[in-house]
């Protein structure tokens, strides 16, 4: 078995760092990156729900990390078409690593937010 034929090609290789991926760029923005900085969100008060900044920044990882991610699956697609070997390979990892960096310096932004009592 020559070294060619064991090496995995970037087509699985991508389809599984974006299955990895998704699911744990989901994990560290949505449960690591709040629970460091003291961000929380869907406070109930008094007079019911109370919208605090920890809402916005929930709004908006979901947001972008659904629509991010897609993204990412078309692009890495079509870099596989076109035969471009190392874009379909590195494209997720590069979108992790923007949108966790990204989500850490906005919620580092907002800061603490402990729902009002």
């Amino acid at each position: 078995m020559s070294h060619r034929a064991r090496e995995l090609s970037p087509g699985p290789l991508s389809l599984l760092e974006i299955a990895l991926l998704g699911p744990l760029a989901a994990l560290v923005v949505l449960w690591v990156v709040p629970s460091a900085v003291g961000l929380e969100w869907q406070c109930l008060g008094t007079s019911g729900v109370e919208r605090v900044p920890g809402d916005t920044y929930l709004d908006a990882v979901v947001v972008l990390g659904t629509f991010g991610w897609l993204l990412v699956m078309v692009g890495a697609i079509y870099a596989q078409i076109a035969d471009s070997r190392r874009v379909a390979v590195l494209l997720p990892l590069a979108w992790f690593g923007v949108f966790v960096a990204g989500s850490v310096i906005a919620a580092l932004s907002i800061g603490a937010q402990i729902c009002p009592s």
